[in-house]
């Protein structure tokens, strides 16, 4: 699966719920030298994540899609494959990116004879070096493919979209938490309540009579003790803690 910009915000959404990293960009920004130090020293990457991404609590760009374009300028090579090839209409308005390069090609040739071309073109990109030469005979010619230094992790080796669709239900359940009833927090049975009431809900619930008829009675908390949208709730919040905890290592989705 290709890694879109809607994927990055996601790791950056989960990210942003990281407390260690929250206390480390405070810490830089009050200047307290011992607390990043602390936090250096156990979490390996940090410095190079806050070197890499900054303070990515001072504006909302996960919800806020503008100010996410604006932000992630000049930081998409740490993370995006680009993979889509497109005409560029205008070579005076065309921007330089890491990872592309731009050709002239004779539409008039046939199109056979421009594939041939266009691929002898593109072979120092993916060669190791160009046939029958070494690299330190045409340092010219030799290209090294950048890639992104920042990977959706999946412990098998491809992010599939049911890996995709896990880490979305989780932060959807997780918001719950934020969610007070009678100034306390909602309990595991009373997001389950939540999550049927909404017909939007990516988990499919919904209230059944019986459970419109529990919830009547004041009963429906005692109606679903052992049932598997208990079991899932309380899951999907350990998932979520999991994928937030991990980001600070470099690794999303990672529920290990």
């Amino acid at each position: 699966m290709r890694l879109t910009p809607a994927l990055h915000r996601h790791w950056l959404g989960f990210f942003r719920f990281n407390r260690d990293y929250r206390a480390y960009c405070k810490a830089k920004n009050e200047g307290d030298t011992e607390i990043c130090a602390r936090l250096e020293a156990s979490f390996s990457k940090i410095a190079e994540l806050y070197e890499d991404w900054g303070d990515i609590y001072q504006t909302d760009v996960v919800r806020d899609r503008k100010a996410y374009m604006e932000w992630i300028k000049g930081k998409e090579y740490r993370f995006y494959e680009y993979r889509t090839v497109r005409r560029v209409e205008d070579p005076k308005n065309h921007r330089q990116r890491r990872g592309h390069v731009l050709l002239s090609v004779p539409l008039g040739n046939a199109l056979s004879d421009v594939v041939v071309e266009v691929e002898k073109a593109l072979d120092p990109f993916y060669e190791p070096s160009p046939k029958g030469k070494t690299r330190k005979e045409s340092p010219s010619f030799f290209m090294r493919l950048p890639t992104p230094k920042y990977k959706l992790h999946d412990p098998s080796g491809k992010l599939n979209a049911a890996t995709v669709r896990a880490f979305r239900k989780a932060a959807y359940v997780a918001q719950y938490r934020r969610v007070k009833a009678n100034g306390k927090p909602l309990s595991v049975t009373d997001t389950v309540l939540a999550i049927m009431q909404d017909p939007k809900n990516p988990l499919k619930w919904k209230l059944t009579p019986e459970d419109k008829a529990a919830v009547k009675r004041g009963t429906f908390a005692k109606s679903i003790l052992g049932s598997s949208e208990v079991t899932l709730v309380k899951r999907y919040r350990k998932d979520f803690d999991a994928y937030v905890r991990n980001t600070i290592h470099g690794r999303f989705p990672d529920n290990s």
